[in-house]
C-alpha cells in the first residue's frame, strides 16, 4: 500500500526547523572578488558553490513561509574586491577622492570669511567645540576653489568615473601615468562592496539581513577608515542588522610590497593609522549609527600576530600617554579651557604644532580598548597592555616648550625602535 508524506501537516515550528536546516550554510555567504564580478553571493569554504534556493520555488506556501529566511539564517561576509578593470577604476577613484579632499580642505581653511553672520552664529551654537576654528576662518581671507561632493564609499561605474575625471579636467595621459606608478593592484573596501550590495536590494529584502561581517583583508582606496558612515542609513532602516568590521592590521598597515623607510616613520605611522580607524568608528554614533548596530575589530592575526601586543604596549600606548601629558601640561600652564589651536600647539592653520598630537579622541579610545568592554564600538583580539603612567614615563615635562616637546617626542621614538625592530623584518 503506497504511503504519502504530507509536509504541510507538520506543525509550523517543525517546518521552520526544516527550512532553516535547508538554507543555513556553514560559514554563511561570501562576497569576494570572484562573486562580486559574477553578481552573486557564494557559500563559504567547502560550500563555495551555487547557493541552493530551489525549495522556495516549489509552491506558493513554501515561498511565503521562507520569505527572507536565507538572509536571516546566514551571516554574509564581504571582502575587499579587485580585478584588472576594478583595479584601474579604484586608482582613478582614489585620485579623485584625495584631490577633492585637498580642495575641500582649502575651501574650509580659506572660505570661512564668506560665511554670513547668521550662519556663523548658528554653526557656533550647534558645534561649540569648533568655535575657535570658526572665528579664525571668518577672520581670514583666501581664494575660492573647486568643490564636488562624492561619497568615499561608493563603487563608481566607468561612466561615473569618466564624469568625475572630466569635472576635474583630467586627461587620459595623466590617468595613464598614474596607472604606471601603481604599488600593486588596488582594491575597493569591504564596506564599499557591502553598501553596493545592500543598495541593490529591494527594501523588503534588506530588512531580512541580520549578521554582516566586513573583512578588510587588504588595503583599500578612498580613505577606507571613514567608509563606515555609509552604513548608517542601512542600520537605521533595519534595527536588527548587526555589522562587524574586521580590520586586518598586518595586511592593511604592512603589506608585503612596502618597506619601512625609517624607525620614526614606522612608529608614528603605526599610531597615526590605527588611531584614525578608531576615532572614525567612535564618531559613528554621533552621525546617527544606532547603538549595538556596528563594531570595529582590530584583528592582529597574521605572520607576526604574537608581536602586535608588544607593539601596541610599547608604541601606541606610549603615544597616547604623550598626547595626554602634552594636553595636561598646557592646561596647567594657562589655567584655561584650551582652544582647538592650543591643544595642538598651533598658532595658525599653516603651523604643524605638536607632532605627538594625533586625534582628540585617541587617548579615550585607547582607554576603552584596555577595558575590553563588549559594548564598546572598537575591540581587538589581542592584549593591548595597560595605559602608561604619565608622570613616570615623561618626567619633568611640565615646563617644556613646544620645540622641546617635539624634540623629545622624536627622541623617545628612536629609543624605542630597537624594541619593535624585529616586527618589521619581513
Amino acid at each position: 500500500m503506497a504511503s504519502s508524506f504530507r509536509f504541510f501537516s507538520l506543525p509550523w515550528e517543525l517546518r521552520d526547523m526544516v527550512y532553516e536546516h535547508y538554507f543555513a550554510v556553514a560559514g554563511g555567504y561570501v562576497c569576494d572578488s570572484q562573486s562580486f564580478l559574477r553578481g552573486k553571493l557564494r557559500g563559504s569554504g567547502v560550500f563555495s558553490r551555487r547557493i541552493d534556493l530551489d525549495l522556495i520555488f516549489t509552491c506558493r506556501q513554501v515561498a511565503a513561509e521562507t520569505k527572507g529566511l536565507p538572509f536571516r539564517a546566514n551571516t554574509i561576509t564581504f571582502k575587499t574586491v579587485t580585478s584588472q578593470d576594478l583595479g584601474v577604476l579604484a586608482v582613478d577613484f582614489d585620485f579623485v577622492v584625495h584631490y577633492l579632499e585637498k580642495e575641500q580642505d582649502s575651501l574650509f581653511l580659506c572660505g570661512g570669511h564668506y560665511v554670513t553672520s547668521e550662519a556663523h552664529v548658528e554653526l557656533k551654537r550647534r558645534y561649540p567645540q569648533f568655535a575657535p576654528l570658526l572665528d579664525r576662518l571668518r577672520a581670514d581671507r583666501g581664494y575660492f576653489g573647486f568643490s564636488l561632493a562624492i561619497h568615499h564609499w561608493v563603487i563608481p561605474s566607468q561612466d561615473d568615473m569618466d564624469r568625475l575625471l572630466s569635472n576635474l579636467h583630467e586627461t587620459s595621459k595623466l590617468t595613464t601615468e598614474r596607472r604606471l606608478i601603481l604599488d600593486g593592484i588596488q582594491r575597493f573596501s569591504a564596506v564599499a562592496v557591502a553598501i553596493h550590495f545592500m543598495g541593490s536590494l529591494p527594501a523588503a529584502s534588506r530588512m531580512q539581513l541580520r549578521d554582516v561581517v566586513l573583512d578588510e583583508d587588504h588595503e583599500a582606496v578612498a580613505l577606507p577608515e571613514c567608509h563606515g558612515r555609509g552604513l548608517i542609513p542601512f542600520c537605521q532602516e533595519n534595527p536588527q542588522l548587526r555589522i562587524q568590521r574586521r580590520l586586518k592590521l598586518w595586511q592593511n598597515f604592512f603589506p608585503a610590497e612596502k618597506t619601512v623607510q625609517s624607525p620614526k616613520m614606522f612608529m608614528s605611522r603605526m599610531t597615526e593609522r590605527v588611531s584614525r580607524w578608531m576615532v572614525e568608528a567612535r564618531a559613528l554614533p554621533s552621525g546617527g549609527m544606532p547603538a549595538a548596530s556596528f563594531s570595529l575589530l582590530l584583528d592582529g592575526s597574521g605572520p607576526v600576530s604574537q608581536h602586535f601586543s608588544h607593539v601596541f604596549q610599547s608604541t601606541v600606548q606610549r603615544h597616547a600617554a604623550w598626547q595626554l601629558a602634552w594636553t595636561a601640561s598646557q592646561e596647567r600652564r594657562d589655567h584655561l579651557v584650551l582652544s582647538w589651536f592650543d591643544r595642538r600647539g598651533r598658532e595658525g592653520f599653516s603651523m604643524r604644532g605638536y607632532y605627538g598630537y594625533f586625534y582628540e579622541d585617541f587617548p579615550a579610545a585607547m582607554r576603552d580598548l584596555v577595558k575590553d568592554d563588549p559594548r564598546s564600538i572598537v575591540r581587538c583580539n589581542f592584549d593591548v597592555g595597560k595605559p602608561w603612567d604619565i608622570g613616570n614615563s615623561i618626567p619633568d615635562h611640565q615646563t617644556w616648550s613646544l620645540s622641546k616637546w617635539n624634540a623629545e617626542w622624536y627622541r623617545q621614538d628612536s629609543q624605542w625602535w630597537d624594541v619593535v625592530s624585529s616586527f618589521c623584518t619581513y
